[in-house]
């Protein structure tokens, strides 16, 4: 309410300025049955339409929260209590397919207003599918690479997802009560060469701890990245293979030259960022 009267004030002085007087409608909007709405205003249509939507989802969140406060226990509350706190409706990903446009009306000074309206039960069909589709996702994503994914950003916003849902009085979905087992990578190394064990220790530990960042590292996995590293006149070169379950779905490469101020350890470092650098690019689309 604080928030609205603010907005009207607001919209107030710029009609004053304008001379434009504000519709009645908008100023004292009609309650939705079982629904929610949300108001706007902009220089057209479009624009004031973004901002009622913008409102729509701020009004749902507020009412979200409030319900989290005197809902029943349901199986899942352990699952969305953390989330509860936290909802956020992102009105980009939350597409509002049948959203109607109730009221809109523009000025003869270039101000228009647009009220918009969704039922409950919409809203709550629309999550219901929404939600499906993610879990899915979730269950599709079994590679290493993906699972950083999965976990740090398509899982919490399932989690989130439901927590809404359900204080909207969805009916229980059935979705997983984690991220999953982690999928882990193995990475072997072969040398063709006169390279010292610090030169290599270095090289390997460079690389290991930037894949960590996308990746569980293990001794044996399906998943397998094979690097060989050779030297090729004054250029270590190093060879990629990607495995899966011992079939080979990607090769790639890299190489540089040491110079002569440029010290074994640095020159290691290098090498080794420069190798996750090209591994990271294509593993997100392989693994």
């Amino acid at each position: 309410m604080v928030k609205m009267m603010k907005k009207i004030l607001i919209l107030g002085v710029f009609n004053l300025f304008l001379n434009a007087e504000i519709p009645q409608w908008y100023l004292k909007p009609m309650a939705v049955s079982d629904g929610f709405y949300g108001l706007g205003s902009g220089k057209d249509i479009q624009s004031a339409k973004q901002s009622a939507i913008a409102d729509l989802a701020s009004t749902i969140q507020s009412s979200v929260k409030t319900s989290f406060k005197t809902q029943t226990k349901r199986t899942n509350d352990a699952l969305i209590s953390s989330a509860s706190q936290d909802i956020h409706i992102n009105t980009e990903n939350l597409k509002l397919n049948n959203l109607k446009i109730a009221r809109s009306e523009c000025e003869e000074k270039g101000v228009c207003y647009v009220k918009v309206e969704i039922g409950r039960s919409e809203l709550v069909m629309q999550l219901r599918a929404q939600i499906s589709l993610e879990v899915d996702e979730m269950k599709s994503l079994v590679s290493p690479f993906d699972y950083a994914y999965k976990k740090n950003v398509l899982y919490p916003k399932i989690v989130s997802d439901y927590a809404l849902y359900s204080s909207l009085g969805g009916r229980e979905i059935e979705i997983p009560k984690s991220a999953g087992k982690e999928p882990v990578l193995s990475v072997s190394f072969e040398y063709d060469g006169d390279f010292s064990k610090t030169f290599k220790n270095i090289l390997e530990k460079t690389i290991k701890d930037n894949l960590t960042k996308n990746a569980k590292i293990s001794q044996d996995s399906d998943w397998k990245i094979i690097i060989g590293v050779y030297r090729d006149g004054k250029n270590v070169v190093m060879d990629f293979v990607a495995k899966h379950n011992d079939v080979e779905i990607h090769n790639a490469s890299v190489s540089d030259s040491q110079k002569p101020n440029i010290s074994n350890t640095f020159f290691a470092k290098r090498l080794g960022v420069q190798a996750y650098k090209k591994i990271n690019k294509w593993g997100k689309n392989l693994f």
